[in-house]
């Protein structure tokens, strides 16, 4: 069984082959999408089917999610097949974990002279 992402980016392809999701094993899988700006629906199915995992359990034609973005950007969504959950957040951009990684340096160095 394969798990893919369908959603409104897509045109609700449920046969999407671009966006299979990665076994993570004992279970989990997960996919990064890239979306665009505004509101966003998408949800986890089994690829070729509409049995699919939502934030209201699992069956044939669960609910959207819904994701609104303030800008272009990634999106990861991660599903537990066997304990039937979803997750989904923001993935950071490169520069932004530079730049938190950046400031944590500092604050680690102003903790050492003290």
């Amino acid at each position: 069984m394969q798990w893919s992402v369908a959603g409104a980016f897509n045109g609700w392809n449920n046969n999407d082959g671009s966006t299979l999701m990665t076994h993570l094993g004992n279970g989990v899988y997960y996919a990064e999408l890239s979306l665009g700006a505004g509101e966003q629906q998408f949800k986890p199915v089994v690829k070729g089917s509409w049995d699919s995992i939502s934030f209201d359990s699992r069956s044939i034609n669960t609910a959207n999610i819904v994701m609104t973005l303030s800008a272009p950007g990634k999106v990861g969504l991660w599903v537990n097949t066997l304990d039937g959950t979803v997750r989904c957040a923001a993935v950071p951009e490169p520069l932004t974990l530079i730049g938190l990684g950046f400031g944590l340096g500092v604050l680690a160095l102003r903790r050492r002279k003290r």
